[in-house]
């Protein structure tokens, strides 16, 4: 089930998480190799897209923020159940966590169909979840992790924690897939690069008050800032936003559809990020993609940015010093070309969608 599929596919002006683009590039791989994908979504779903892209989405209920958990028991769970009854589907995967991720829980039981939880960030595998979910989701999903017949991990810290939590339980793990929605199978790699890129929904989890302390030690660099407020944001986070648009060296760009990421990235000098915490930033992958290296404060899945020397993990200070090398260097040392190489070696969609149907038929029979 996923919600913002549909804007996705559309290519709409409107903010999608990482979770939903790996669901939908996933699904076009699945698909690719043969299998039938559906995704339970919102009603209308199907009008609003106008395209036929092979992979079904069923239409559920009618989308409404902030909906009650009274209600999605007595409303949105009888008819997902339907739904879900009538296709009858080999394995249904959930991302959701906390009382949704409980729900499919029961609606897999009654209907005997597999289920697997997908984890789409770091948060949900220890202490931090609470940041994320209430005493009651917790309580509810935990007890879904207990029944659920698998868990599918996106880097190896994820499968390290949910593994020794649950050791008799199949956890596998598969990185995040790429895709290309631009259609362009040559990768966009310009000769020139300009300015720092930083790109995400504007919420705390990105920190954007530590982007705020980069760009104002780092006035000689250029930053373009790409994304959109979360629904609801911080108010640390929006003032910082209020402080980046009066910086001379920063452009805001908005949000940015898929057709426009890779223009993006490929006149950039690297993509900084400042999260917290992710699970696999499918924003890495999309400036891999055009041979952009990444400068991170803390976010390093599966240690890729400096086993593969995709870039560098430093502190807010050190910063500026690996823009400067970069920009001295981008052209020297083949950095472009190892990146590219990386992504192609390690992230293909199809060899990825073929590894996740193993998986799923190893734990079905």
């Amino acid at each position: 089930m996923d919600q913002e599929i549909p804007y996705l596919m559309n290519d709409a002006n409107y903010p999608v998480g990482g979770s939903c683009v790996r669901t939908l590039v996933f699904s076009k791989g699945l698909t690719k190799i043969g299998h039938e994908i559906s995704i339970l979504t919102w009603k209308g779903a199907n009008d609003f897209v106008q395209s036929d892209s092979g992979i079904e989405l069923i239409e559920t209920y009618t989308s409404i923020d902030r909906i009650s958990k009274l209600r999605w028991i007595y409303s949105r769970l009888p008819k997902i159940y339907s739904k879900m009854k009538y296709f009858k589907p080999d394995v249904v995967i959930c991302k959701s966590a906390g009382f949704v991720f409980f729900l499919f829980t029961i609606m897999c039981f009654f209907l005997k169909t597999k289920l697997v939880f997908m984890i789409t960030n770091d948060v949900y595998v220890d202490d931090r979840i609470t940041i994320k979910l209430n005493k009651f989701n917790r309580v509810l999903h935990l007890f879904a992790l207990t029944v659920v017949n698998a868990v599918f991990c996106q880097n190896s810290y994820q499968y390290r924690k949910m593994k020794k939590k649950y050791p008799y339980k199949s956890v596998f793990r598969i990185t995040n897939p790429y895709f290309s929605f631009k259609g362009n199978k040559d990768n966009d790699v310009k000769k020139s690069r300009k300015y720092v890129a930083w790109m995400g929904i504007f919420q705390s989890q990105k920190n954007i008050p530590a982007l705020l302390r980069i760009v104002m030690n780092n006035p000689q660099h250029n930053f373009r800032i790409a994304g959109s407020e979360a629904s609801s944001i911080d108010k640390k986070s929006q003032l910082a936003i209020i402080k980046l648009k009066g910086r001379q060296n920063v452009k805001f760009v908005g949000y940015l559809t898929r057709d426009k990421i890779q223009t993006f990235f490929s006149d950039a000098i690297a993509l900084l990020n400042t999260s917290h915490y992710e699970g696999f930033s499918n924003t890495f992958l999309e400036a891999f993609s055009v041979g952009t290296p990444v400068i991170s404060l803390i976010v390093n899945p599966d240690k890729i940015l400096t086993k593969y020397h995709l870039g560098f993990i430093v502190n807010e200070n050190e910063v500026g010093d690996k823009i400067n090398y970069l920009i001295a260097n981008y052209r020297n040392n083949d950095m472009e070309k190892r990146i590219i190489k990386y992504l192609n070696d390690n992230h293909n969609y199809e060899s990825l969608s073929i590894d996740l149907s193993n998986k799923l038929r190893s734990f079905r029979e």
